[in-house]
């Protein structure tokens, strides 16, 4: 009696669990979800400005930085519409259907990305927003986003009532930034943007069909018969190679983001342990991650550290797992005087304010290595306008015998009638008997030549 007990409260429970977790419960009609995929699946009139004007306010999102325009943008986009006839038609062997929601997806495509290049090639913003990076690098992780996207869209779509979860999907996966991106990287020319947000546009909707034709197949809508069943399965395989050959390389991705995550967390230990000085302190530090060349950047503030002890850092990194990254130690001395006062600045000063005036001071210097550049430029370009009197002086006395005295300079001269400053070549001479209005003009006529100018004025002593 016990036992038949038990198997009837086994039974008990597993029903409980089939009901908890069982999605016919509430599900529409078969024909229904049908009709309504069928629907949103196409792309004309209401939809199609509806997804231009998503495309603009995404856009504008992404050019001024801001998350809830950009969330405003995903929740008016029809594309879940296509995406899901497109699971849906594969699903159910349905061509036709697949064929209509592929073109219409297209069309959104094209139209989108043409939308938000010729917004981007207006705006007169041109700062790479984090925004945008963020959508150019796309990672396993976006894959399990979308896919788990397209099972809670597909559910929700195929209930008696619709609830916010299809505004949600489209928030979660994100189907309008990717394309206002890629509209980005065609405006600027920036073929890395494009290719970026492109893929991930591409991951999020082969995963969300790939949910989508997951649910309708658990939930049994009846499929469509294929005339030739050899057909079916090289389009079976077409899908399946399709979306191998698209998680390869955001597995990829994402291991590199595992492999960074790692390096930054192992550097971060380092310096905290090893760089642990009585009179010397961190005022900078940058960790960058690279496959091939990682290096770490410390500058230090107080009593310098010798080249054993700097020796001595370097080999420990093996024991963070740092053994190929490169160590370099920037090290900025204090001078007796003020190295009474260190403890008591590094008790009260912290670290971020020091790294603050040392770039400060990095940035004072850079501007005066500009200026000094600039004023050397100068004056490079003054030298070469300078005359050469002497060499003048005695080539004009060949020509002119009777030539004592001659002084050349470039004054500056304003015309009150044309409002117009221009600097204007003057020559005193002094001959050494009265000399002819011909010889002077002559004379006019050759420094002009000489000093490449198109006008002169002469002045006789």
């Amino acid at each position: 009696m016990s036992d038949k007990t038990s198997m009837e409260n086994n039974k008990s429970m597993s029903q409980k669990i089939k009901e908890l977790f069982n999605l016919n419960t509430d599900k529409a009609s078969n024909q229904e979800i049908i009709d309504d995929i069928k629907k949103d699946a196409v792309f004309k009139g209401t939809n199609l400005w509806i997804l231009i004007f998503a495309i603009i306010i995404c856009s504008v999102g992404l050019d001024i930085n801001s998350t809830a325009v950009i969330i405003g943008g995903m929740l008016i986009s029809p594309l879940m519409g296509p995406l899901m006839g497109i699971g849906m038609g594969l699903s159910r062997n349905d061509l036709d259907l697949l064929k209509t929601s592929g073109y219409n997806i297209g069309i959104a495509i094209v139209l989108s990305i043409i939308t938000s290049a010729l917004y981007f090639y207006i705006s007169p913003l041109d700062k790479v927003q984090s925004e945008l990076l963020s959508r150019t690098s796309p990672a396993i992780w976006d894959v399990i986003i979308a896919i788990s996207g397209g099972f809670a869209g597909i559910i929700a779509y195929t209930r008696k009532e619709k609830n916010n979860v299809i505004p949600g999907v489209a928030i979660a996966t994100a189907l309008m930034p990717p394309l206002s991106t890629a509209g980005f990287g065609i405006a600027t020319g920036n073929m890395h943007f494009f290719w970026g947000a492109l893929y991930l546009f591409l991951i999020n909707s082969i995963f969300i069909s790939a949910g989508t034709y997951i649910i309708i197949r658990i939930l049994k809508i009846r499929r469509k018969q294929f005339v030739d069943p050899e057909k079916q399965k090289r389009v079976k395989r077409i899908v399946i190679f399709l979306i191998l050959l698209f998680i390869a390389p955001s597995v990829y991705t994402g291991y590199l983001m595992v492999k960074e995550s790692e390096f930054e967390k192992n550097a971060t230990n380092f310096i905290s342990d090893e760089f642990d000085f009585d009179k010397t302190f961190i005022i900078s530090k940058k960790i960058q991650y690279d496959s091939k060349n990682p290096k770490i950047e410390i500058t230090l503030y107080g009593n310098p550290i010798d080249s054993l002890e700097i020796a001595k850092l370097k080999k420990n990194l093996d024991k963070y797992g740092l053994g190929n990254t490169r160590l370099v130690i920037n090290q900025a001395e204090i001078s007796k005087k003020e190295e009474i006062s260190l403890d008591l600045l590094k008790e009260n000063v912290k670290t971020d304010i020091l790294e603050s005036i040392f770039e400060k001071n990095n940035q004072t210097l850079r501007q005066k290595d500009s200026i000094i550049y600039i004023l050397k430029s100068k004056l490079k370009h003054l030298q070469k306008e300078t005359i050469p009197l002497k060499q003048i002086a005695n080539e004009a006395k060949i020509y002119y015998p009777e030539l004592e005295k001659i002084s050349i300079s470039m004054n500056p001269e304003y015309n009150l009638s044309s409002g117009r400053q221009n600097t204007l070549p003057v020559a005193i001479i002094k001959f050494s008997k009265k000399s002819k209005q011909r010889d002077t003009q002559k004379l006019k006529k050759w420094l002009m030549t000489r000093l490449n100018s198109d006008t002169m004025k002469i002045i006789i002593e």
